[in-house]
Formats: C-alpha cells, sequence, structure tokens
C-alpha cells in the first residue's frame, strides 16, 4: 500500500502533496506500468485523510494523465515509457529561482467594422471590455506620470524592464511552478514578435513543425521571418513525433496544456516523448542538430477544473536538460490590445540571445511595462485573473446550457469546455463546410469550423473526428445578455436540416 509522510508537507494542501508523491512515485517506477491503484477510500482509510482529499488528487493525476481510470473497475497508471527524465519533480513552494546564467490572439477576427455587422462573433477572442479593471489602471497611470523618474522615457534594454520580469518571474514561480529567473525572461509586443526573435535565435536553417491541425497565423509568422515550417499531423494525444523523426525537425512548436483548436490535453506520456526526443542530440557539437521545444501556453490561466496543469518547461527544467523554450502573453488576460508577451529562455540560449537579438531595444514601451509591474504587485493581476475566470466560467455554462436545452440538443454534441474561452460543437446534420458556415451568417452568427484550422484538405479529411461540422466556438467576446437569442439563430440556421 503505498504510503507517504504528510509531515513534509510544508504549506501545500494535503490533495497536493498526495498528488506529487503519487506522481513521483510513478516517475520512480515505484508503480509499474498499467498497476492498479487503491480505490480512493481504501488509499484514504489507509493514510487517514479524507476520501475528498483523496478524490482531488486523483482527478488532477488522471488531468496530466499520470493515472487513468476505467469505469467500475479503478484507478491505473498510465505507461509513460522510458523516456523520463531522471530526476524527480517536487512541488515545494518554497524553493527558491535558480542563478541565471549570461546574459493570434488565437482565431482570425477581422476589423472592428466587420465585427459590428455579427449579432454573435464566435471567431472573435477579444476579452470582456466592460471587465477590464480602468479605475484601477488609472490610477497605477497616474502614479507612474508623478514620478519624479525619467525612467518611462528612457531607453529600455533589449530583455525588458528588470521591474516587469522580476514580476513575471514570481508570478510564475506561484501560478506554473516555473523556476525562472528575471535574467531569463525577454519581454516582446506581441507573440508575433516573439516568434520573429526566436527564429533569429535559433536560425532560419532549421526546420519548424507545427501543430496540424492549429493556429496557422503561427506557421505564417515563423515563414515570414525565413524559417522553413512544416505542419505535423496530430492524433488523439497530439503532435505525432514519428512523423517528426522522419522529416529531420530541428524545433516543434506547441500548445500541449490547451490545443488550439481542438482543445485537448497532451498526456504525459506524450510530452515525455517529446523531451525524449529534444535531448536526443544533447550535447553533440554541431549546433545545428540541437533539438528545441517551443511552447505556447496561451491560455493556461482559464482551466476551470484542478489546478494548472504542469508545464513542458517545468518537467524540461527538472530534468537538469532544458531544451524548452517557453512562451506566454497577457493578450488573454488583460486585452487583445494589450501587446506584451515574454519568452523564458533556458540558460544555455541566452548567449546565444545576447548575440543574436542584443542589439534590439525592447520594443514595448517603458510606460505599458511599469504599469503591468505594478499591476502585478501585491498579486492584484492574480485577483484579476480569479475574477475574469469566475466571469467565464458563467458566460460558458450559460451558453452551454442554451445550446443543450434548446433544439440544438438532440443535433450537437459539445466537447473539450473545461479548459480555455473556446470548445468544440460538432453537428449531425446533412450540410458542412462553406454551407454551413453560410447558413449561421445569414443568422448573423460568424464561426470557423474545425476543418479552417488544418494545413490542407487532405489532412482533415483524415481527421477522425467530423472536422467540416465541427464549429469552434470561442464565447469570451459574447455579451452574456445576447447568448439566448444567439442560440436561437443558431437553431433556426440549423435546425430544419437534418
Amino acid at each position: 500500500m503505498f504510503t507517504c509522510d504528510f509531515s513534509k508537507r510544508g504549506n501545500l494542501p494535503l490533495w497536493e502533496f498526495l498528488y506529487t508523491e503519487i506522481k513521483n512515485a510513478v516517475i520512480s517506477g515505484l508503480f509499474s506500468p498499467d498497476e492498479k491503484m487503491p480505490s480512493k477510500r481504501t488509499l484514504a482509510s489507509h493514510l487517514g485523510i479524507s476520501v475528498i482529499t483523496v478524490a482531488a488528487a486523483y482527478n488532477q493525476l488522471i488531468s496530466e494523465g499520470w493515472l487513468y481510470s476505467i469505469e467500475r473497475r479503478g484507478f491505473f497508471v498510465t505507461n509513460i515509457g522510458e523516456s523520463v527524465p531522471e530526476k524527480t519533480f517536487r512541488a515545494s513552494r518554497a524553493e527558491k529561482i535558480p542563478a541565471a546564467g549570461k546574459i493570434p490572439e488565437r482565431p482570425e477576427t477581422g476589423n472592428t467594422a466587420q465585427k459590428e455587422k455579427w449579432f454573435a462573433d464566435f471567431r472573435d477572442n477579444s476579452t470582456a471590455l466592460e471587465k477590464f479593471p480602468f479605475s484601477q489602471w488609472s490610477k497605477i497611470i497616474r502614479k507612474i506620470l508623478h514620478m519624479p523618474d525619467s525612467k518611462v522615457l528612457s531607453r529600455c534594454e533589449t530583455a525588458g524592464l528588470k521591474e516587469l520580469r522580476e514580476e513575471i518571474s514570481s508570478y510564475l514561480l506561484r501560478f506554473r511552478n516555473i523556476k525562472a529567473s528575471p535574467e531569463r525572461i525577454i519581454i516582446c509586443p506581441g507573440t508575433e514578435y516573439a516568434y520573429g526573435m526566436l527564429v533569429q535565435i535559433l536560425g532560419r536553417e532549421r526546420i519548424y513543425a507545427v501543430e496540424n491541425p492549429g493556429y496557422r497565423k503561427t506557421a505564417d509568422v515563423l515563414r515570414i521571418n525565413g524559417a522553413v515550417c512544416c505542419p505535423v499531423d496530430m492524433d488523439k494525444e497530439g503532435i505525432r513525433p514519428d512523423i517528426i523523426e522522419k522529416l529531420n525537425v530541428s524545433v516543434i512548436h506547441v500548445s500541449p496544456l490547451h490545443h488550439y483548436p481542438t482543445g485537448r490535453v497532451m498526456p504525459v506520456k506524450r510530452r515525455m516523448e517529446l523531451l525524449s526526443w529534444s535531448m536526443k542530440n544533447d550535447g553533440e557539437d554541431d549546433a545545428a542538430k540541437d533539438r528545441w521545444i517551443i511552447e505556447d501556453d496561451y491560455d493556461s490561466e482559464f482551466r476551470f477544473t484542478g489546478k494548472p496543469l504542469e508545464t513542458l518547461q517545468s518537467l524540461s527544467e527538472s530534468s537538469g536538460r532544458n531544451r524548452v523554450i517557453y512562451i506566454n502573453t497577457f493578450s488573454k488576460t488583460l486585452a487583445p490590445s494589450f501587446r506584451i508577451s515574454y519568452i523564458v529562455l533556458p540558460e544555455t540560449l541566452l548567449e546565444d540571445f545576447s548575440e543574436k537579438a542584443g542589439f534590439f531595444a525592447c520594443a514595448v514601451p517603458n510606460l505599458d511595462q511599469m504599469a503591468l509591474a505594478e499591476f502585478m504587485k501585491n498579486r492584484n493581476f492574480e485577483t484579476h485573473i480569479l475574477r475574469m475566470k469566475n466571469y467565464y466560467r458563467t458566460t460558458r455554462n450559460n451558453l452551454i446550457t442554451a445550446i443543450e436545452s434548446g433544439k440544438l440538443a438532440d443535433i450537437s454534441h459539445i466537447k473539450e469546455e473545461d479548459a480555455g474561452l473556446h470548445f468544440l460543437l460538432t453537428l449531425d446534420t446533412d450540410i458542412s463546410g462553406e454551407k454551413l458556415k453560410g447558413k449561421l451568417a445569414e443568422e448573423g452568427i460568424n464561426a470557423a469550423l474545425l476543418s479552417d484550422y488544418f494545413h490542407g484538405k487532405e489532412s482533415a479529411a483524415d481527421f477522425p473526428e467530423a472536422a467540416d461540422k465541427t464549429l469552434v466556438i470561442n464565447y469570451s467576446g459574447i455579451s452574456r445578455e445576447r447568448i439566448p437569442a444567439a442560440v436561437k439563430r443558431m437553431e433556426k440556421a440549423l435546425t430544419p436540416v437534418r
């Protein structure tokens, strides 16, 4: 029977400490692949804790792929293969940040005039603008402008203002368990700019793999910066390593914790396979053979069940051979016009960054950086995220309830609605593709199909889901008051045809 010493949990909640201990036991081989775990009640009785505590730990382990469940049979250990990094992963919040080494928006949205013609725009990825903390933000701006300090007008170093990088470093440690010193964080004016900088650092001679289906602007931005970009098909677990190995790829771009547009979470077994791939040529003299993973964690803040999942960057860092470049943005948490993103570089790339991109000036205005740093102090940013998370959860629930309680209930199936700001709506209808979008457009509904995000029609045809009958529903920009009427319009467009 599994046992752990709760006296060593420090400030961690019981369930989170138990989750960490079981995960480490799986990694270390204490449990065999497909071994049956104790039932929740049995383990709770053995450890002297509540069943609810065990259930919370098990649910998180299943979400991340360390365990899997079979109805009426119980919980079992996932076979994560032989590619597990050597070190175990501890979740202690007291760990210090290690010393540093040397130094779309998702869907295509169109312009404002185009958006105004739609009654409901489910392509739109804008935030709920009325929820932006205008009052608090304006006070911060006034405070900065009244400071007897010329920093707001001074030239900024390439990586961005130190104050903001320190706040991001602290936030990442608390929220994502990413231990990144401020020297490893690079501030950028948007994710597209970040991709261009990474191509500059890693080199244009490489082949960059992107997920297929996926956010197509990523591939466009990589190509426009001179990179060779190759779409790689996905299976139910994510981008396929077997295809990557055949293509001489040396950089992979992935969104493992909430893929756009499918919404899938990459199980830990596939994440370990990607990390194993990234380390295969580690240490060789030929720099062109170095392999890297770009992890886009674009909406990690909006996970509605369980704690945030562990990033590839954290897994790679814990192995002692970090091959993952982490990217995130404030566009989803604050506003699309808030063009501040950031990169977390492995220490081994800091010298390349200094050599190849060190002559750039940071393109984000100092005033914006200073305001964001001030906003992140005292965890004001995290309070805002919690408020927005609750707001979006209610919006999502209202929309799903309206769909499931109306005429669409019998011809629709909703998938991947527990994380991020979109879900998939698959329709049982005789029409598909452009005709389906056209009928919705006639009723003032703008929506994209899953098939719109494939690189090539052949790939969409081979996808196991009905990609040309599956709508990608982005709900962050829709007014709650319009939800009932919007669903009625969808019913009018779709229910007469079967």
